[in-house]
């Protein structure tokens, strides 16, 4: 689980539309066509290059993975 400040800083870089952490939300991301898994911790949809490059450097700097996902068709 993420702690709630690097929740707030992966939402400084998307902004608030563009995360999701409810926990609803969050299970519609934890599956594909083919898997099921955990529900991640939070779900965010970066618009630009820039912003994925600073989700990656953040998932660096504290140590979480990140999953990038495309239509989840497995």
């Amino acid at each position: 689980m993420l702690s709630r400040d690097v929740v707030k800083e992966i939402e400084r870089v998307v902004g608030p539309e563009d995360l999701l952490e409810d926990s609803e939300d969050r299970a519609c991301y934890s599956y594909d066509a083919n898997t099921s898994g955990e529900a991640p911790s939070v779900v965010a949809f970066p618009e630009s290059a820039e912003e994925v490059s600073r989700i990656l450097r953040l998932a660096n700097e504290h140590l979480f993975p990140v999953f990038p996902r495309g239509a989840g068709t497995g």
